[in-house]
């Protein structure tokens, strides 16, 4: 874990945050969402359970989940790494970089086809600045600009 003082709350506290903000899809159209994400710590790993829900035509909506299993940060360390198993395509692997007010997370699947960004801005009092964008083969799919609380 980081040294006293960490600015960081995600992460680094077992919590539940809520998301709310705007998903923008491969043709740009953008949907309003809302999602929940859980940290949780366990002796040989930090679980992050996440869910972003899209809504759709009617009374549908798209369900977007993803565990991730984060080694946890040791005293002095600034980035990590982690794995994720997402049922559409596959495993990602990922790493989180700790850069002052910001915690930045990139990933890719083994093959190299699916990769993205992420990156947690703290915005103090508990709230973080969620964006993230995800390629497939170069192209993008999808962004995000929620906020966590």
């Amino acid at each position: 874990m980081l040294k006293e003082g960490n600015m960081h709350k995600f992460l680094f506290e077992q919590k539940t945050w809520k998301a709310k903000g705007t998903y923008t899809d491969e043709k740009g159209k953008k949907i309003a969402v809302t999602g929940t994400t859980v940290v949780a710590h366990q002796w040989n790993k930090w679980v992050i359970e996440g869910e972003m829900i899209i809504p759709m035509k009617g009374d549908k909506s798209l369900e977007l989940r993803n565990t991730y299993n984060v080694k946890p940060m040791k005293e002095g360390q600034v980035e990590t790494t982690w794995t994720s198993e997402n049922k559409i395509v596959g495993k990602f692997t990922g790493k989180f970089f700790v850069a002052g007010d910001v915690i930045v997370s990139t990933y890719s699947t083994k093959d190299g086809k699916y990769a993205g960004f992420e990156t947690f801005r703290t915005l103090g009092a508990g709230k973080y600045e969620d964006i993230g964008e995800e390629y497939f083969e170069g192209k993008k799919l999808s962004s995000w600009n929620v906020t966590l609380a």
